[in-house]
């Protein structure tokens, strides 16, 4: 099964808040022997146990994936020096040059129109032989496309403040996205079972998936204008998501395989982190930009 979970931070409290949720996750995912303890986010309590080597592994990842997305930061999105384009703005193409031709000495230069020849023109229609007819229709038709032109040009639409007011969101918009990053921490758990033939390698074993929790996370750089808002957004976020991870843990159990071992975590676990620097990105991006920061 797999459960998934947002949360926004600043980069000052995303370290601690993404840590309280994988320990919530982690104390409902320890079948052997611990001592129930609590700690605190933001005077937020979560489920907690003592183990230096579980929380030594989760500060070496939490610390690589938040170096990522420091870097994410420090670098404009946008990067322009590693891309070329023609005059037309086509990325990836050649730089347009100039041919040797015109690169030459003086002496040398030809003219590239030299052997280009025009037919001669036609003779005028003289007054007579005007049809005035024809004439009226074609003013009339060209009248009737001009009428429209005029109409639909937007040098002639007048600037309304509900215009100026959707482009000046749309400016704050961006700006908005540019201070955003995204992360993603995952915990898989996995059973053994043992192969009925071993393989090539001599491996006897096997690992299934039988569970992954995603921690969607999404760091917002620090605005004084808006601080005390998203904290706020934040501590309701952290609270809600540690419910709702226990209370799906608690739901959530007939999947779970059958415990033969009495250690402190019996089924094997992964914990893997990336951040939104690829289109494979996108479809969450876009889900989570849906969503209000302040």
């Amino acid at each position: 099964m797999e459960f998934s979970f947002d949360l926004t931070a600043d980069r000052q409290h995303v370290h601690d808040a993404v840590k309280g949720l994988i320990w919530t996750i982690f104390f409902y995912r320890a079948f052997g022997s611990i001592i129930p303890s609590t700690a605190e986010f933001l005077d937020i309590p979560y489920p907690y146990f003592d183990s230096p080597e579980l929380d030594n592994e989760i500060e070496q990842k939490l610390d690589h994936l938040l170096s990522r997305i420091d870097s994410d930061i420090a670098t404009p999105t946008l990067a322009s020096t590693s891309t070329t384009s023609t005059p037309f703005g086509s990325p990836g193409a050649k730089n347009f040059t100039l041919s040797s031709t015109a690169t030459s000495s003086t002496n040398m230069i030809s003219n590239p129109y030299a052997n280009i020849k025009f037919n001669e023109p036609e003779p005028l229609t003289t007054f007579d032989e005007f049809d005035n007819d024809k004439h009226s229709s074609s003013v009339h038709s060209l009248g009737a496309i001009s009428n429209k032109l005029s109409t639909k040009s937007p040098s002639s639409m007048p600037t309304t403040s509900s215009t100026l007011q959707t482009t000046s969101t749309r400016t704050a918009t961006n700006n908005n996205n540019n201070n955003v990053k995204f992360g993603q921490f995952t915990i898989k758990f996995y059973e053994r079972k043992k192969l009925k033939k071993p393989t090539w390698f001599g491996k006897t074993e096997e690992e299934i998936n039988w569970e992954t929790w995603i921690l969607n996370v999404r760091v917002v750089q620090n605005n004084t204008n808006h601080q005390s808002t998203l904290l706020e957004n934040t501590t309701n976020q952290f609270e809600k998501t540690v419910l709702e991870i226990s209370e799906t843990c608690d739901t959530n159990k007939n999947h779970i395989p059958v415990i033969t071992s009495t250690e402190l975590f019996p089924f094997p676990y992964t914990m893997s982190t990336s951040h939104g620097n690829n289109d494979s990105w996108k479809a969450f991006i876009k889900k989570m930009l849906k969503d209000p920061i302040y």
